[in-house]
């Protein structure tokens, strides 16, 4: 098998376009990934979730380490997969902590972030190791438990003192709200939005979930510094493809970019193209075929009844 494209990235988000809704991701996507990697292809997994938890899924698919990177809290860490090693963090200011946290304690809303304790062992090389132990809240709601569903950690509720103690203690890489989908667009949004420092901003992200990341964070300029300082490409030669507004930046960025069929408008209008298959129908790895391989790396008959394609 060889490739019809010198593109020489891939950039792939996780929720809502590689993964499916029960988190899995369908085979044929996971065998067109590992192929493009072998070819040569720098297949980079972009999400606003934590780089240990996107280190599982790159395990899942069975990509090689060495060489690869993450992109992980909406590209504000950016790490190097073998000894997953944070090679670009950036974190909350302290105004934006406590903008948020008041903000949300004046309205009684559910407010989040990941607890994490980072463990390092220092031989001939230092080496960097992830692992989670909560994901605190303040209130709980129908959100937040789908929210505990789908990251599959700990919750541990706090009061609002208590979280903006951890987080002005140990800087997060975002805050999170988890509310009424109606509530995050029409009021969360817009108001948190006008009060927020200028070091920050706000996103939606699923219906339900608006988060704070630092201004300067982003998937788009993230993997733009990746590209510079250790791909060495520019973003004409990478493809992108992504579904939510977290994903806007990097599709706009990208030299080609593409919008599964499940996506959000802004990502739709961000993308290059809308694709005509969703999450559910392997869209990624479709899309794959598509541009790396001009139609030539066809589904098997157990694949296709896998994605539930006739």
């Amino acid at each position: 098998m060889t490739l019809t494209k010198d593109y020489k990235v891939l950039s792939c988000d996780l929720d809502d376009t590689l993964l499916r809704e029960d988190m899995t991701i369908s085979k044929y996507d996971s065998r067109i990934l590992r192929e493009l990697q072998k070819l040569g292809v720098n297949v980079v997994l972009s999400s606003g979730r934590r780089a240990y938890d996107i280190e599982n899924r790159f395990k899942q698919i069975g990509l090689e380490k060495d060489g690869a990177f993450i992109i992980g809290s909406c590209g504000c860490e950016i790490v190097k997969v073998d000894k997953m090693e944070p090679i670009c963090t950036k974190v909350l200011s302290n105004d934006t902590i406590n903008v948020v946290v008041d903000y949300a304690q004046k309205n009684n809303l559910n407010l989040g972030r990941n607890l994490f304790h980072y463990s390092i062992f220092i031989s001939q090389f230092k080496e960097f190791y992830y692992s989670t132990t909560h994901l605190v809240y303040t209130c709980q709601n129908p959100y937040n438990l789908e929210h505990l569903r789908i990251t599959n950690i700990q919750p541990l509720k706090v009061d609002y003192e208590a979280i903006r103690k951890m987080c002005l203690e140990s800087p997060p890489t975002k805050l999170f709200i988890t509310e009424d989908p109606i509530a995050v667009s029409s009021k969360i949004l817009p108001e948190i939005s006008k009060v927020l420092p200028l070091s920050s901003r706000a996103l939606i992200t699923k219906a339900y979930f608006c988060e704070v990341i630092p201004t300067d964070g982003g998937k788009g300029p993230a993997l733009q510094w990746l590209c510079r300082n250790y791909i060495h490409c520019e973003m004409d030669e990478v493809v992108s493809i992504g579904d939510s507004a977290n994903d806007v930046d990097m599709l706009e960025m990208s030299g080609l970019s593409f919008a599964p069929s499940n996506s959000f408008d802004v990502a739709k209008k961000a993308a290059k193209e809308v694709l005509n298959w969703s999450n559910m129908e392997s869209a990624v790895g479709r899309m794959v075929n598509r541009v790396f391989f001009n139609g030539t790396f066809l589904m098997t008959d157990e694949e296709k009844a896998d994605s539930k394609i006739e």
